[in-house]
C-alpha cells in the first residue's frame, strides 16, 4: 500500500500483530510492538505499570508518557496504527514528576525533526 493511509480503505482486512518482550532492565516490566488490525477500540486494563508509547498513525509518530491508571480505559484505532510500548515497573520514576500527578493522566511529549525531549533533554533520535 506504500505510502498510502491505512484508515478507511474499503475491504482492507487485517489481524491485529502484538509480541510482548520482557525486559533485561530492572526498571522495565516489558516492551510491547503492536500492529492494529480490525479493531477501531481496544481497552487498556490497570496494571501497575507506567509507560512511555510511541504510536504511529497515518504517517505522524507521536510520543506520549503515560501514567498509571487506576480503571480500564478505551483506546481508539485505526487499521495499521503502529504502537510501541516501554512499560515501566511502578518502582522506577522520573524524579522530575510526583508519581501521583501522572495518575490517570498522559502528556505528549513536544517533538523536533527526528527526535523528542522530556524536560528539556533531548532522550529518543527515532529514524
Amino acid at each position: 500500500m506504500g505510502g498510502l493511509p491505512r484508515q478507511g480503505i474499503e475491504g482492507f482486512d487485517m489481524e491485529s500483530r502484538r509480541t510482548v518482550r520482557p525486559a533485561d532492565s530492572p526498571f522495565v516490566h516489558a516492551v510491547t510492538n503492536w500492529v492494529i488490525g480490525n479493531e477501531k477500540t481496544s481497552i487498556a486494563a490497570p496494571d501497575g505499570h507506567w509507560d512511555i508509547v510511541v504510536l504511529k498513525q497515518n504517517g505522524q509518530t507521536n510520543i506520549l508518557l503515560t501514567g498509571q491508571t487506576p480503571q480500564a480505559v478505551s483506546l481508539p484505532f485505526a487499521p495499521g496504527d503502529e504502537i510501541m510500548t516501554v512499560s515501566f515497573k511502578a518502582s522506577a520514576f522520573l524524579a522530575s514528576i510526583p508519581p501521583v500527578t501522572m495518575l490517570d493522566r498522559g502528556i505528549l511529549l513536544p517533538k523536533m525533526r527526528k527526535s523528542f525531549q522530556y524536560n528539556a533533554r533531548l532522550l529518543v533520535r527515532h529514524r
